[in-house]
């Protein structure tokens, strides 16, 4: 550009520079929120996967303790063990399940405590690990006859 002088106007080098760190620093602020709002959002997706897989997990032990489940090979009913460990099938199969049924053998005759524990084992061992996401879900069963 010229001026009413006859100058040529223009920026600085130290007018772009200044520009150029301004964006940086902005640049970097929503490269850093973007990360963050991705890790938070994958560890909501493993907790929720965790969660689903867990009500699962007890609805099938509330069918065979209440005796209406058909799986093949399980024992039902009200005095089973139903204790375990165990992984789930694919395309699950990075997640693992133990069951506690502190009930057995069975004190009451109405009630039973049942806890799932489901967490998403990261390093496939079998075992949890205080790092991986994991979901307790416990419950009360009603015997109803």
């Amino acid at each position: 550009m010229i001026s009413a002088e006859g100058k040529k106007k223009g920026f600085t080098l130290i007018e772009v520079l200044a520009t150029l760190a301004i964006m940086a620093v902005f640049l970097t602020l929503v490269m850093t929120a973007v990360a963050g709002s991705l890790i938070i959002s994958g560890n909501i997706e493993e907790t929720s996967k965790c969660i689903l897989l867990a009500d699962r997990k007890m609805d099938e032990i509330k069918a065979k303790v209440l005796g209406v489940s058909a799986s093949p090979g399980y024992s039902f009913g009200w005095n089973q063990d139903y204790s375990g460990t165990g992984s789930f099938a694919s395309p699950d199969s990075s997640y693992s399940y133990t069951i506690f049924d502190p009930d057995y053998p069975v004190s009451s005759d109405y009630i039973r405590d049942i806890s799932v524990v489901v967490w998403h084992d990261e390093d496939g061992d079998g075992g949890r690990d205080s790092n991986e996401k994991s979901v307790t879900w416990d419950t009360k069963i009603a015997r109803r006859d």
